[in-house]
């Protein structure tokens, strides 16, 4: 502990980083750099696609199929939506972050926040739950931003065997 007496700190301000030494008589004791967090070019490589406006995600929930059988309610799972989805842990209160559309028979999720795809489809499923839908509609992902809705293939030899 004798060394640690005569103990100096060197820093040293290099614009991005601060660097800085702590020395004895020994020699140095430990050294880094630091993250200069006031340096307006790291700042602004910080900026998110929320603060530029561009949507970060993007996502279509096709509901043709059963949509256009009326059997499926586009306007009642779209309030669904707005009133679970989450944001800050709140449920419905997606503000400008968030934004959910009818084109057709798709519904178009724009994100500015980061949005699982996977959370979408848990919400997708709860509402199929919830109107007693999950017995012959099943949620598919048929492309990397898009899920659809589908019948369950029922064979023809199962059901004239019923009767």
């Amino acid at each position: 502990m004798d060394g640690l007496k005569d103990c100096g700190v060197y820093r040293e301000d290099t614009g991005n980083d601060i660097v800085f030494a702590m020395s004895t008589s020994a020699g140095i004791v430990g050294k880094g750099t630091r993250y200069n967090e006031t340096d307006p070019k790291a700042a602004a490589s910080k900026t998110s696609a929320a603060a530029a406006g561009k949507p970060l995600h993007k996502f279509y929930v096709d509901a043709s199929v059963p949509a256009n059988d009326n059997v499926f309610d586009l306007a009642a799972f779209e309030k669904f939506l707005h009133d679970r989805i989450k944001v800050d842990g709140k449920p419905g209160q997606l503000g400008e972050v968030i934004q959910i559309q009818k084109e057709g028979n798709k519904l178009v999720l724009t994100s500015q926040i980061p949005f699982s795809k996977r959370y979408l489809k848990y919400l997708t499923k709860k509402h199929l739950k919830k109107n007693s839908f999950e017995n012959f509609l099943r949620v598919v992902a048929t492309a990397k931003d898009t899920y659809s809705l589908r019948y369950f293939k029922v064979d023809q030899d199962e059901v004239e065997d019923e009767e």
